[in-house]
């Protein structure tokens, strides 16, 4: 069985350095956060949920959950299940007549549809397990560059003293 972790959106932002917008999703319980790259259409229809603005004629994922309202089908939860290959995994879970359906989907589009309907988004263990090695391979990475360039700019400086 999956474990599961449930987050919030606790931000949308246009990050200058990656040139594109994300979202900052922070844990319900705990400090953990996940940030998801998305695209300007994701971005702009969670930041309008997220704020409570609404269009004069629906978006695609009021669309959705209209749909899913008029058939009486209850959206359970949304979840991030998996990344691979920097893609990260969604899955739209609901309940119809008494029966569980998972829907696979994109990361961004069940982040959408849980603001909309106010459902709870669940992250796998094993993404944040991913997230976790992939930041200490980072700070590896970083480290060891920053200790690379400490060791330069003192061979430089020890070299101009030889001078």
């Amino acid at each position: 069985m999956i474990h599961f972790t449930e987050f919030k959106v606790d931000s949308i932002v246009l990050d200058q350095e990656i040139g594109g917008p994300f979202v900052l999703l922070r844990e319900v319980e705990g400090g953990r956060t996940l940030r998801i790259q998305v695209s300007l259409g994701d971005a702009a229809a969670m930041m309008a949920a997220h704020e409570g603005i609404e269009f004069p004629r629906p978006l695609t994922h009021d669309l959705m959950v209209s749909v899913l309202n008029g058939l009486s089908v209850r959206v359970t939860r949304t979840a991030i299940v998996d990344l691979s290959e920097d893609v990260f995994i969604g899955e739209l879970v609901v309940e119809s007549g008494g029966t569980e359906l998972v829907f696979d989907c994109r990361s961004s589009d069940a982040i959408n549809i849980a603001l909309r309907m106010d459902t709870p988004i669940q992250v796998a263990a094993q993404v944040l397990d991913k997230i976790e090695n992939i930041d200490r391979e980072e700070a590896t990475k970083k480290g060891w560059m920053n200790l690379l360039a400490m060791l330069t700019e003192e061979q430089t400086k020890e070299s101009e003293k030889e001078n």
